[in-house]
């Protein structure tokens, strides 16, 4: 094992896996005890984690209702998702937001290069920059929340509604919003977004992530697309199969004030 990038809160480390093969990990810190993501530099488009696969699911999502045209992802790690997404759309514009600058260094230099004209990257706070997102004029096909402390903490305001309000108002029709949480959170996590969004797709296990739209989650995926995520290691039909659909009832009132179709159920 050997670190390939050290700052005072961000390491990545290489090691050997069990098939020979080299592993790169990104690990936050101080402790550095977990690791925020990684991949097999060999195999760099595989998804060796299941909350990698899941966030995915929530683009392929986007891609069949809105084209992906747009994405923002508040939290970076190791960049496999906001990969996975490139690799949907390759002009995608991106907006990604990480207090870090550490991060985003760690994550260009050993993991994924988004030095890219279509790729945006701001040092800020998520929560702030959601909130000024009105002042900027801009809505996503795709929203992806994967913001983690050193020692695994989350913030509070992720199950807040000002925080689900601001990024539901930022999503196109038929956009995805995307989160990944701990464990703990997949009861609390599950009420919040069923009473924002009117789909809310979840995956419980070590990880809690979710996919919420208000139109019906729809997957248009071609054979060769299908072939490349199994590639991949994202078996999009056993991913669904193990998912847990959640439908919220609302009046036509409510759903006039949020702006929504009324839609009919699964």
């Amino acid at each position: 094992m050997k670190i390939i990038f050290s700052s005072p809160t961000v390491q990545v480390i290489e090691s050997t896996d069990e098939r020979g093969e080299t592993l790169r990990q990104l690990y936050l810190g101080p402790s550095f005890n977990s690791s925020q993501g990684g991949y097999r530099p060999a195999r760099p488009h595989e998804h060796l984690q299941i909350f990698t696969r899941n966030l995915t699911l929530g683009a392929l999502s986007a891609f069949g209702n809105t084209g992906l045209q747009r994405g923002l992802f508040l939290g970076l790690g190791a960049g496999i998702v906001v990969q996975a997404v490139r690799d949907l759309n390759p002009q995608i514009e991106l907006d990604i937001v990480d207090l870090s600058l550490d991060v985003f260094d760690a994550s260009n230099l050993h993991f994924f290069n988004i030095d890219a004209p279509n790729i945006q990257c701001h040092q800020a706070d998520a929560l702030e920059f959601v909130k000024n997102l009105q002042q900027r004029g801009v809505s996503y096909d795709f929203i992806c929340c994967d913001i983690w402390g050193h020692s695994l903490q989350m913030p509070d305001y992720i199950l807040s509604a000002d925080f689900m309000g601001q990024v539901s108002r930022h999503l196109r029709h038929g956009g995805v919003y995307a989160i990944n949480a701990h464990f703990q959170m997949h009861k609390a996590l599950s009420e919040a977004l069923t009473r924002q969004f009117r789909h809310v797709v979840s995956w419980s296990g070590n990880n809690a992530t979710f996919m919420c739209s208000d139109a019906t989650p729809h997957f248009d995926l071609s054979a060769d697309l299908m072939q490349q995520q199994l590639r991949n290691q994202l078996d999009v039909d056993a991913s669904l199969r193990s998912s847990v659909w959640m439908q919220a009832h609302r009046s036509r009132g409510e759903e006039e004030a949020k702006g929504t179709d009324h839609l009919s159920p699964f």
